[in-house]
């Protein structure tokens, strides 16, 4: 990466405000990650016996539970604070990398340094946190079914002191539900891990049992309407540096940029102010290697800026007259070097600007259509000009073409298939054609193509019962599609199309509870995808994909609160 972001000094962690209207802001009682007290071992103190990776090396004392007499076995759970499935795994987060020591004898943040210690901390238990043997007995929990399992659950062996060990589930880390994502304090320190189900072999497995703490309830994450992706990111490969640049409006209006490198992670945020709503598009500028991103304003106006890895963000200019309902898309335009805009006007109209540096904005021209959402532009190579693709009102996709020469081209209906979410279009530099896909009503990930001379082929249909606006990227290696959808459980999927076979099987990744739609990108240095999406508890977090390997583990960006 260029020198300037080595030397930027670290942002403070900034929580992303628009949890407020899904109901998921981290309560103050969030342990602060703090570095733990009295960790390091002394000079010349011989360092003890390593601890075992797998299982718990033992147990404190359970803290008094305060009961109600003839309640029952659930009385304390009547009366516990509620608390969220992001919140749960928002919590188990902050103990990941701080090289705490397993102690049963010992505290941290208030919490035994143990593993039944560490789930109280993140159900938010009274501390110092129960036992593997007490969470039930004391009414905290219940034990579930296996395919009740979701994200905040545990996997417990409640067997007495150095026996027991507990696990909080995280979400399953394969379709066949055979391992699983989970955080754990082992003997060896705090984990975030893919783990065997229901625990790894020769750990006594056959005394685990999936619970429920009765107090977790289920996170209400609604789907975007239209895909106006008010929780989603927008990710650009930078072929400059090898990593990726995302940009994301915050819960308070403002733009937001970060990277990602596979090598450090992701960098510090930065930020563009702005009174913004909904996602932004990002375009890389393979002329001055920048990028430039639109946005629309509160008050429905289109604007722009632009960030440079060198003097960070540019000033804004806004394109006046034109009110716009969805989030737009923009498109490099190698022929004039500059940027086409699309959008859907408040009126269900397509519009068209344009951006040049040299001059800003341009004028707006409409094309009718009756549309709605986010449209779908892709830049055709062979005709020099662009194909728009939009869901109209009637949940139909429709496509138009723009030329810079005469403008709007005519409307095109595909007919009896009906759309939720905004389309992703991808130009197929082997067929020249267009590949589309896009979420039907009923769950479906559903695909269609169109081609200049014949138009709309006809659909096809891979399942997966998501939701929100897919994220479809060409693999120039095996000509085929990686698609990527954000599933109703809130889990990241991943299939494949390809225009021999059709649709592949599904995959799904770790388990983080995603909301609104994800955004993937290739690397053609690793031949691989990263995808980049927003958890309910509107932290941005990364993940990737290979053709061999499937997903890898979840990164997490610094907490900063992303859904304008």
């Amino acid at each position: 990466m260029p020198a300037y972001r080595a030397r930027r000094r670290p942002a403070l962690g900034f929580v992303l405000a628009g949890a407020l209207s899904l109901g998921v802001v981290l309560p103050a009682a969030v342990p602060a990650a703090a570095q733990p007290t009295a960790q390091k071992p002394k000079a010349g103190v011989k360092k003890a016996t390593p601890r075992p990776d797998k299982g718990s090396p033992g147990q404190g004392a359970p803290a008094p539970v305060a009961r109600t007499t003839g309640a029952g076995q659930f009385a304390m759970a009547a009366t516990a604070t509620p608390i969220s499935r992001s919140q749960v795994i928002a919590r188990a987060r902050t103990w990941v990398g701080l090289g705490l020591d397993y102690n049963q004898g010992g505290t941290y943040q208030g919490y035994r340094r143990d593993c039944s210690g560490y789930v109280s901390m993140a159900w938010q238990l009274a501390t110092p946190g129960q036992t593997t043997n007490s969470f039930g007995p004391a009414g905290i929990s219940r034990v579930i079914g296996k395919g009740e399992l979701k994200p905040g659950d545990a996997l417990n062996n409640d067997k007495i002191g150095n026996y027991g060990h507990v696990v909080l589930f995280e979400g399953w880390a394969d379709a066949s539900q055979s391992s699983y994502w989970g955080y754990e304090f082992s003997g060896s320190g705090v984990h975030h891990r893919k783990i065997p189900y229901p625990y790894f072999a020769g750990n006594d497995t056959a005394s685990y049992r999936p619970i429920r703490n009765l107090a977790v309830t289920d996170d209400t994450a609604p789907v975007p309407a239209g895909g106006d992706f008010a929780t989603a990111a927008d990710t650009v490969f930078n072929p400059d540096s090898g990593s990726f640049d995302v940009f994301a409006t915050g819960t308070d209006g403002a733009l937001n940029h970060t990277w990602w490198e596979p090598a450090t992670g992701f960098g510090t945020w930065a930020t563009a102010g702005g009174s913004l709503r909904g996602r932004p598009t990002a375009v890389y500028n393979p002329d001055s290697k920048s990028f430039d991103v639109f946005a629309i304003g509160k008050d429905g106006l289109l604007r722009h800026t632009w960030w440079t890895p060198a003097t960070g963000f540019g000033t804004w200019a806004t394109a006046p007259g034109w009110q716009v309902a969805g989030a737009p898309t923009a498109v490099y335009n190698p022929d004039s070097k500059s940027f086409d805009v699309f959008a859907i006007g408040t009126d269900g109209s397509l519009n068209h600007t344009w951006w040049n540096p040299a001059t800003g904005f341009g004028t707006w021209a409409a094309a009718g259509g009756n549309v709605t959402g986010a449209p779908s532009a892709v830049y055709n190579p062979v005709s020099k000009s662009f194909d728009v693709f939009a869901i109209g009102k009637d949940s139909l996709l429709r496509h138009t073409w723009w030329n810079p020469a005469t403008g709007f081209g005519s409307w095109a209906t595909s007919p009896g298939w009906n759309l939720a979410g905004a389309p992703s279009a991808v130009y197929n530099p082997d067929s020249n054609s267009f590949d589309v896909f896009a979420v039907g009503t009923d769950g479906s990930l559903s695909h269609t193509w169109w081609a200049p001379a014949t138009g709309f082929g006809s659909w096809a249909a891979a399942g997966g019962n998501v939701s929100g606006a897919p994220s479809a990227v060409y693999n120039p290696a095996s000509k085929s599609f990686d698609v990527f959808a954000i599933g109703k459980d809130g889990s990241q999927k991943h299939t494949w199309w390809t225009p021999a076979t059709g649709f592949g099987s599904w995959a799904t990744g770790p388990g983080t509870v995603l909301t609104g739609s994800p955004s993937a990108a290739y690397n053609p240095l690793s031949q691989s995808f990263d995808v980049f999406s927003i958890g309910t508890d509107r932290v941005l977090n990364h993940t990737w994909w290979t053709p061999a390997a499937g997903f890898g583990d979840w990164g997490f960006a610094e907490p900063w609160k992303l859904g304008g």
